[in-house]
């Protein structure tokens, strides 16, 4: 998906950003599909072709991602997204269970917030 095309075939109807980037495994998706679950062993929770990221760990282009979102109009928020399993289980790996202890542990930590920040803050004026 374009989604930098998106933000401008639907600019006038865009009234929040929220900023999560994805990591894509090429070999997973290429063997199950777009809809499909990984063949590949388990490393946390169901492991699928995709993986939430911290902004600036995947693979949005933020530039060109920020450039489309002001150019557009918009100009409230962009809030970060931390579902990043890599840095929530930093800090309790032992307890994670389910997606559901993923999405907790994101939201008591606070290095995958400070590492999105950090990336989307050098291309914000303010």
């Amino acid at each position: 998906m374009d989604y930098c095309q998106a933000i401008k075939d639907y600019a006038s109807k865009v009234f929040h950003v929220h900023a999560k980037d994805m990591e894509i495994d090429r070999k997973v998706l290429a063997r199950s599909g777009i809809l499909g679950r990984s063949f590949a062993p388990k490393k946390g929770p169901d492991r699928r072709w995709w993986r939430a990221r911290a902004p600036g760990w995947g693979e949005v282009d933020w530039p060109k991602f920020i450039s489309a979102v002001i150019t557009s109009g918009y100009r409230g928020n962009l809030d970060i997204e931390h579902e990043d399993d890599v840095f929530a289980s930093m800090q309790t790996i032992h307890s994670i269970r389910s997606e559901a202890d993923v999405v907790s542990n994101c939201s008591q930590e606070r290095a995958g917030l400070r590492l999105g920040y950090n990336t989307l803050s050098k291309l914000i004026v303010t």
